[in-house]
């Protein structure tokens, strides 16, 4: 029998485009990627063996061999063609996150029977003949029974369709359209070649079909982090939003790595993304293992997001988490040997249980490693949940939003001593909330709040006019300080009109550049790039100073500090608290040392004893800044403490 095969020649080439760019965009990780994979996998198998049971059709009559090559290529095509549609529609309950649906026996036998009739049918053909033929003379010949198979793939269609009918109203247009394609090209190709035989159309319309799905609907570039190859910070959102509005159960993982900025500073971006993709490929091989079913994402620049169905791990998690993480170090002695590893806490919660929502889901997972208690690597999302501190970060925004409106943020100084001059000549301003509800509101829980929310800008600008205030009146004149520290955020820096900002401030206020420091992070300022480079040259061309803070927080990078235009390195806390230690004051020793040979003036943060001090003074550090001589105060106690100081050294 001749066909006509030109449509599975065209079809031939958009499979191969399909799986190519699967492959070369990384799209095969992931339940949902891995069963649309397999649908095309199967459908280009299809249509592989479609060729050899169709290209026998010029030699009639069949040799015995023929013949049995081209039974064997119709019998495999048969079983190959119907369960297509039944991988299509695991594959949408699987993209809906609606499989739960189908978790009765009643349902599954719903939806696997079809495809067993189908296959006993086709098994059964060489002894009662009723599907189909395939003879010498007249080749392949249709039987009665074949109509099931046209049967059987309708029923799956009219499931399909209907199923998404449903999920209509939680999947974008665009998607919709592109996932029901399959259904209407499909069916009309089934009716084509029922009614025209010699027309091979319908694998060529399942293949545009696929394409628009790849096109439109598993777009690598909108839900796939193209550095680590895992599904993206925006996928997760995507099935965060459907589990929401179909109220699926699911429990939720979010390991957090808090000084991932920092090694990706210290490795570098390449190299960072490596040591990502090593950890995501221990977790794969771990879940496997375990046999654990669940969907990982990734968001940079060091949190993993793991979504799973079955609510009962919990315990086994938590328990477990410590030792998951000893084996990932151990997986990557690589890394490991250059004296740095990832610090990961993880959080799991409930949905709907312990959260409600899709926004409560996100803030709790950008915020539980601020609110775990002291060095406990794995939480609960119930034991946050209801706590004080938990309040105030799930209100924050609204808080925030309050504080600017009725201008209740606060501006606070905090001293800083000249060792060599026996005097404080400067101080570092540092904004303060305190709320009407919840009370004072710590720096590191509202100001990452106000960087994610937006709302950061307003309040650097806030800072920046109270402050200028504060320099240009005459309080300020009759303290006689050199200058005031002034922080600058990330999202200040990348404006394109900070120094005009600055500039306005000066000309309104009267001050001085020289009475004016601004405090930069090294991580925002690698962050940050050229524009930071333009508008701290602009500032300093005008007669500003910068100075570098938190220097020992994360793997500072020497050689950009000898190349920022720095005045001041401000060290950390962290160092200093380790300072009577053998280890710690070598460290400082040699930071302080190395800062004064690249002509740097040195300034330690967090002092607060009088031993501590002394070894400071004794290092050669310039100034100091910390508990020992004073907390943060409001400006009018800041102006009576100064002068208070001034009075007791005269």
């Amino acid at each position: 029998m001749n066909k006509l095969m030109a449509f599975n020649i065209c079809a031939l080439p958009i499979f191969l485009i399909i799986i190519f760019t699967t492959f070369v965009r990384k799209t095969t990780k992931g339940i949902t990627n891995k069963l649309y994979l397999s649908v095309i996998l199967i459908s280009f198998a299809t249509l592989l063996v479609d060729f050899v049971a169709d290209g026998y059709g010029p030699f009639l009559p069949l040799s015995d061999k023929q013949i049995l090559v081209v039974s064997i290529a119709n019998y495999v095509y048969f079983i190959l063609r119907n369960i297509v549609a039944l991988f299509y529609l695991i594959f949408l309950l699987s993209y809906t996150r609606t499989g739960f649906h189908f978790r009765t026996l009643a349902s599954r036998l719903l939806m696997l029977v079809p495809y067993f009739i189908v296959l006993v049918i086709i098994l059964t053909n060489p002894i009662h003949h009723k599907a189909f033929t395939i003879t010498s003379a007249d080749g392949y010949v249709r039987g009665p029974l074949l109509s099931v198979f046209y049967i059987v793939s309708v029923f799956y269609s009219l499931v399909g369709v209907g199923y998404l009918l449903y999920c209509y109203r939680f999947l974008r247009f665009n998607k919709w359209i592109s996932l029901m394609s399959l259904y209407f090209l499909s069916f009309a190709g089934i009716l084509i070649q029922f009614l025209f035989p010699n027309l091979l159309v319908e694998i060529f319309a399942t293949s545009i079909a696929f394409l628009l799905i790849i096109l439109l609907v598993l777009r690598p570039e909108e839900i796939t982090d193209i550095n680590v190859g895992l599904p993206s910070y925006k996928a997760f959102k995507e099935d965060l939003y459907k589990i929401t509005q179909i109220h699926l159960p699911v429990q939720i993982n979010v390991v957090h790595y808090e000084n991932a900025s920092q090694v990706r500073e210290y490795l570098g971006e390449e190299r960072f993304n490596d040591y990502i993709m090593q950890i995501a490929n221990f977790l794969e091989q771990h879940k496997r293992k375990s046999k654990v079913i669940c969907d990982m994402y990734y968001e940079a620049p060091g949190t993993l997001y793991f979504i799973l169905e079955n609510r009962s791990l919990t315990e086994n998690i938590i328990n477990q988490f410590t030792s998951i993480t000893d084996e990932i170090r151990a997986s990557t002695q690589e890394i490991e040997k250059l004296g740095i590893y990832l610090k990961p806490k993880l959080c799991t919660m409930f949905y709907p249980d312990d959260v409600t929502s899709e926004e409560e889901i996100l803030n709790l997972s950008h915020s539980f490693y601020f609110l775990m208690k002291g060095e406990n690597e794995a939480v609960k999302a119930s034991e946050l949940i209801g706590t004080y501190s938990y309040d105030i970060e799930t209100h924050l925004a609204s808080v925030l939003k309050k504080a600017i409106t009725n201008n209740t943020f606060k501006i606070f100084y905090q001293p800083i001593y000249n060792i060599k001059e026996n005097s404080f000549h400067s101080a570092e301003a540092l904004i303060r909330l305190n709320d009407s509800s919840y009370g004072a509101i710590s720096p590191a829980i509202f100001i990452p709040a106000a960087e994610k929310s937006g709302l950061i800008l307003k309040i650097g600008n806030f800072v920046l006019e109270e402050v200028f205030k504060f320099i240009g009146s005459h309080d300020f004149l009759e303290l006689k300080l050199d200058y005031i520290e002034i922080n600058l955020s990330v999202a200040q820096c990348l404006q394109t009109d900070l120094a005009k900002i600055v500039f306005n401030l000066q000309d309104k206020y009267k001050v001085n550049p020289k009475n004016v420091n601004f405090e930069i992070t090294e991580t925002a300022y690698s962050d940050i790039g050229l524009l930071n480079n333009k508008n701290i040259e602009t500032l300093i061309n005008a007669g500003y100073t910068f100075s570098l803070d938190d220097y020992g927080t994360g793997y500072s990078n020497i050689q950009r500090i000898v190349k920022l235009p720095l005045s001041i390195i401000k060290i950390d806390k962290s160092l200093v608290d380790e300072i009577e230690t053998p280890a710690g004051a070598s460290l400082v020793r040699n930071s302080i040392k190395m800062m004064k040979d690249i002509d740097k003036k040195v300034l330690a943060e967090g002092v607060e004893t009088e031993s501590q001090l002394q070894l400071l003074t004794q290092m050669g550090c310039d100034y100091i800044q910390g508990f020992h001589f004073s907390r943060a105060i409001p400006e009018t106690d800041f102006i009576d403490f100064l002068k208070m100081w001034g009075s007791k050294k005269n």
